[in-house]
């Protein structure tokens, strides 16, 4: 390696490394390398710009991994590839842009569907689909969906039920099943609610998990 890409020197500068390639030992080289690899190989398979956010070399109990956004998506919504030891690449980008569409839609039904506000979070989406999702339409039974849903208002308790009805109304109505947990907010509160800091949402004075749901693949469902 001569020189360093500009994605390579964006990788140095959010390792703190020296951006200058003669300041970089072999070691840092080698990595900078395999990432480029790795991240070109997601680039060509799905036809975008992926950029890093992690890497992590082959151990006694764990496979070469390489975490990466697309520029379709955010680094919130970052995807996981792993190098399998028979040298074969995985990757979840299926699911995590199946979950960023999901919970659109979900978001959506519910703000247009009752006299709330919402704002829903994907936490996993697992889709089972040949290609990649595009709208509502390409998903089935074959995909499972855990969201948390940010109520706006403390003050809706006696809703939560029809909203959990509603909620699971829209996961039958497009095939798919999960779990689902409410979450109350204040007012206040739900302004600051982000993808990127959804998982430090905490039980305190402005928040409170109030209620859950679980819809089973067989149409069975059960609110508690």
């Amino acid at each position: 390696m001569e020189s360093l890409n500009s994605r390579q020197i964006e990788i140095c500068e959010q390792m703190d490394l020296p951006t200058n390639i003669d300041e970089l030992t072999s070691a840092q080289k080698k990595s900078l390398i395999r990432i480029e690899e790795l991240l070109q190989y997601l680039d060509q398979k799905y036809n975008t710009t992926f950029h890093y956010v992690g890497y992590y070399e082959k151990s006694t109990l764990e496979c070469e991994k390489l975490e990466a956004y697309s520029d379709e998506l955010n680094e919130y919504h970052y995807t996981t590839m792993t190098v399998e030891n028979d040298g074969s690449y995985n990757d979840n980008y299926k699911d995590v842009f199946g979950g960023c569409i999901l919970e659109i839609e979900a978001a959506d039904f519910l703000n247009s569907n009752t006299d709330s506000e919402f704002k829903v979070f994907a936490l996993e989406c697992r889709y089972d689909g040949e290609t990649i999702p595009e709208t509502i339409n390409d998903f089935s039974n074959v995909t499972s969906l855990t969201i948390n849903i940010i109520v706006k208002g403390k003050d809706k308790e006696n809703k939560l039920h029809s909203y959990a009805e509603k909620i699971i109304e829209w996961y039958k109505s497009n095939n798919i099943y999960g779990y689902v947990n409410f979450i109350m907010v204040s007012d206040d509160y739900f302004d600051s609610v982000t993808d990127f800091n959804i998982s430090s949402v905490k039980i305190d004075d402005n928040t409170d998990i109030s209620l859950s749901c679980d819809i089973s693949i067989d149409g069975q469902t059960r609110i508690y």
